[in-house]
């Protein structure tokens, strides 16, 4: 009877991103660097947030799609935001300005929406809000 020594399992690969706060490659840092999501920087209390309702790969998306669809995008920020009428609501706010016609900043937000209710599960989609202003 013959017997297997040490035998290696099966290993699959898959492609995972990792999230964190970057940190130098050298040295120690001085101060830690803010989370980020997507290139924008995420409060402490949206990455908590977010990670409790795994929320990362949708926040992604929606940035993606807002670069996507809005063109003149900029001054983008993260912020968690408590309803202060409904007890235990909550939710993560993507905030930017924008610049062209009412007419077509309001087709860009209907392009956005349509693509959130298309690929975002609707109790996911309901914690992220995407708010824009004017640029002037």
């Amino acid at each position: 009877m013959s017997e297997i020594k040490n035998p290696q399992p099966s290993k699959v690969a898959e492609a995972v991103a990792a999230y964190g706060r970057a940190t130098p490659a050298h040295g120690v840092p001085s101060a830690i660097m803010p989370f980020k999501i997507a290139g924008v920087e995420a409060p402490d209390a949206v990455w908590e947030f977010a990670k409790k309702h795994d929320l990362f790969p949708y926040l992604e998306m929606v940035i993606q799609w807002v670069h996507e669809f809005f063109p003149t995008a900029c001054n983008f920020s993260l912020e968690y935001v408590i309803d202060p009428e409904v007890e235990g609501y909550s939710w993560i706010e993507l905030r930017f300005y924008v610049s062209g016609t009412v007419e077509e900043v309001f087709q860009q937000y209907r392009q956005l929406n349509q693509k959130r209710t298309q690929h975002i599960p609707f109790d996911k989609s309901d914690m992220i809000g995407v708010i824009f202003g004017w640029m002037e």
